[in-house]
């Protein structure tokens, strides 16, 4: 399956096991079965998925290019939260609905060709400290458990 090259490269990667999953991954998208078996849909499922380990700056320059639309940057970062929330617990609370709507008027904004601040777009978690309009603020404190 691999070359004579890549065997002696993996071989020599035992001494860093956290490099290990990552060349696995770069030679698994490399490789033309993983893209001539999938439509042009799964693999934009695929990028959408991936855009919550971009920067700021990143998806901005993506958003201004119009390459990637605003809902789909906040779906992808939903889908991680809710995937890696039940393990971290970082969250007090979530304000789904909020992200979609302002990142639906971030798209129509972005379709109308206006000037958009630094983080037009970009979701943003804020410290529990810090206190929100319709959200639950804790500031890690039973006493103020269900303070909104």
């Amino acid at each position: 399956m691999f070359s004579g090259r890549i065997k002696k490269f993996l071989h020599s990667t035992r001494n860093w096991p956290w490099l290990m999953p990552r060349i696995a991954w770069i030679i698994f998208l490399k490789s033309p079965k993983f893209w001539k078996k999938k439509s042009n849909l799964s693999r934009r499922r695929f990028v959408i998925l991936a855009l919550y380990q971009k920067t700021a700056h990143e998806l901005q320059e993506l958003l201004l290019k119009k390459e990637i639309k605003a809902v789909e940057i906040v779906d992808s970062m939903v889908q991680r939260i809710k995937q890696v929330e039940p393990q971290i617990h970082a969250y007090v609370s979530l304000a789904e609905e909020q992200a979609y709507t302002e990142a639906k008027a971030v798209d129509e904004r972005v379709r109308k060709g206006e000037q958009l601040p630094a983080l037009a777009g970009i979701p943003v978690a804020l410290k529990d400290n810090m206190s929100t309009a319709n959200l639950r603020t804790t500031c890690a404190s039973k006493i103020l458990e269900n303070y909104v």
